[in-house]
């Protein structure tokens, strides 16, 4: 499905306007974790240190792109330090500098924004898009998609790299801590191209007869990821003056984005965010599985299927595929305007607009393959999905929680049924008037993305596979978000001590 979790157009690649949860750096790794590996006795800690890259024997491609592209001879002297701070973090030598362009605020901001003329065709197909947004209990009321992506492009973006032109375009003229910290995430991006080819490869699945939308967008939410993980790395190393500085001035811009981000509807900000948290998540779970040379191998073939991002220990335990599941048949009078995979991720957030998120998480867990069509019918937008899950059990809870997610708004124009062992579901766009959507989507993508973190941090601290998994999985369905990400969780209570014992004890 194109609409779901889609790689964004260019101009480039940035990080978002909006912070992501605060997540523990290595420093603050919170006591329950410390706690969880002593009583496992895992004096693993080390073992799977990250793999530094350089030109041989990485996984890297080994041939690169013909030199279509014109580059400086030297870098630009005022972001010399983040070039090397950007090698340093991510393990990699720059090949050769890439141009640089400081804009004006206005400048900048004109880039942002795509101003191709807007064609009947293109209104058209926005109108059934809003629709089936409206039908997936995603979207309510009288939207306009084409402002709300621009006024989330436009929030507070202080730089970005463009795959097209190689080139990174920064906001402004002065090199603030917050702008430093942005060009080493833009230069990590530099480096994925110089090495991974990511521009060219975007490009080819583009242009590919029948591209799926999950092979986009997971490669988008492992490059940003990547950066993300470069990033933080490079604000965990500074000192605490200058991270306290730099900590102020990402909540100042953050609080300025707010006001453009308040027109965004919530969908929308989580679709455009989530690549920047999952991804992260996935990254820093493979690299503490196997190092960067295990990131180098994700690149140059990447997972095809977003259950990668949902859960990446089914990636590393190579449970990642799919299931060929029939594409559903269309009706009398159906006009089909989209088809492909719907993905896990959409998956979850369809059902986390009205089921609980941990409930969703589960359910979206036992994804095994899909098949989606977008379609018109009397004037409203509709979806047929036809869905398999992993195993027969898997199937009935996408089925029992699909039941939940129809019944939780009354009259809607949506059934589903089990036949065949798969899973039948239909459902139609309410119109402008339907129920109006309050859901909390970056809430329910920082249920994954904590649950991810927890299970990378365990890994580090010498867990297998198998037991971070399963007690990440429990963490998540026994505390909050906010609780699984303070630092200082369960340090004085011995009640949450025992328990997170109980769990670690059952996950042996």
């Amino acid at each position: 499905m194109s609409q779901l979790g889609a790689a964004p157009t260019p101009p480039g690649y940035g990080p978002p306007p909006i912070p992501p949860v605060r997540r523990p750096t290595s420093s603050e790794i919170p006591t329950w974790v410390v706690l969880v590996a002593a009583m496992l006795a895992f004096a693993l800690a080390g073992l799977f240190g990250f793999v530094v890259l350089h030109d041989h024997g990485d996984g890297t491609v080994a041939a690169p792109p013909p030199p279509t592209h014109r580059y400086p001879a030297h870098w630009d002297k005022r972001i010399r330090p983040e070039v090397e701070v950007a090698e340093k973090q991510r393990g990699l030598d720059f090949k050769h500098a890439v141009r640089v362009r400081f804009l004006t605020p206005s400048t900048f901001e004109r880039t942002l924004v795509h101003e191709d003329r807007i064609t009947a065709k293109d209104r058209r197909q926005i109108r059934q898009e809003t629709g089936l947004l409206r039908a997936l209990g995603l979207l309510s009321g009288n939207v306009d998609l084409v402002r709300a992506e621009k006024d989330f492009s436009g929030a507070a973006v202080l730089a970005y790299y463009s795959f097209r032109t190689r080139s990174i375009s920064i906001r402004g003229h002065h090199i603030t801590p917050s702008v430093k910290a942005t060009l080493v995430h833009e230069l990590t991006h530099a480096l994925q191209d110089q090495y991974f080819h990511v521009g060219r490869v975007f490009t080819q699945l583009g242009t590919l007869e029948h591209p799926t939308n999950d092979e986009q967008s997971v490669l988008h939410a492992i490059t940003e990821g990547d950066a993300q993980r470069t990033e933080h790395a490079y604000g965990s190393s500074l000192g605490p003056r200058q991270r306290h500085a730099l900590i102020a001035a990402q909540r100042r811009e953050a609080g300025q984005a707010q006001a453009g981000l308040a027109r965004v509807p919530r969908i929308i900000v989580a679709l455009e965010s989530s690549p920047y948290d999952l991804g992260e998540g996935l990254v820093r779970t493979v690299a503490e599985n196997g190092g960067n040379a295990a990131v180098a191998r994700m690149f140059r073939h990447p997972p095809r299927y977003d259950i990668a991002l949902v859960d990446p220990f089914r990636l590393i335990q190579g449970h990642a595929g799919a299931m060929r599941v029939p594409a559903p048949a269309p009706g009398d009078g159906e006009k089909t305007f989209d088809s492909g995979d719907f993905g896990a991720l959409s998956w979850y957030l369809m059902l986390s607009a009205r089921l609980p998120a941990v409930q969703a998480m589960h359910t979206a867990d036992g994804w095994g393959g899909d098949s989606f069509v977008g379609y018109r019918s009397a004037g409203r937008s509709c979806a047929r999905m036809t869905y398999r899950g992993r195993t027969p059990a898997a199937t009935s809870a996408m089925y029992s929680s699909l039941r939940e997610w129809i019944s939780a708004v009354p009259g809607a124009s949506a059934d589903v049924g089990l036949t065949g062992g798969l899973v039948r579901f239909r459902s139609c766009d309410p119109g402008a008037g339907g129920a109006i959507v309050s859901a909390d989507f970056r809430s329910a993508v920082d249920v994954l993305t904590t649950r991810t973190f927890i299970g990378a941090t365990l890994l580090h601290s010498g867990a297998s596979v198998p037991q971070a998994r399963c007690l990440a999985g429990r963490l998540v369905d026994t505390y909050s978000v906010s609780q699984l990400n303070d630092p200082s969780f369960g340090a004085n209570d011995p009640t949450v001590t025992a328990r997170i014992q109980q769990l670690g004890a059952a996950c042996r």
